[in-house]
């Protein structure tokens, strides 16, 4: 099923839309990031609320819901 997400960059609090499906690799999403704030030389880790979510889950196994705002933070470990 395809959904809207809202995706913001905890480092700048700049925020971006993504239209993404629900089995897509939360993985995906991270990449679609990165690559959109290219300026951005760092892995990244994804937070809904103050949960971390495994980049190895798909959005659906991830809760991750239609219209649903994910943060995205630098990863401490690197990539």
């Amino acid at each position: 099923m395809r959904m809207n997400l809202k995706i913001m960059n905890a480092a700048d609090g700049t925020v971006i839309s993504a239209e993404v499906d629900d089995t897509d690799a939360v993985n995906d999403v991270l990449v679609f990031a990165s690559e959109y704030w290219r300026d951005q030389n760092y892995a990244m880790m994804m937070k809904i609320g103050n949960k971390l979510v495994s980049p190895n889950l798909s959005i659906s196994e991830a809760g991750i819901r239609d219209g649903d705002t994910v943060t995205v933070v630098p990863d401490p470990q690197g990539g």
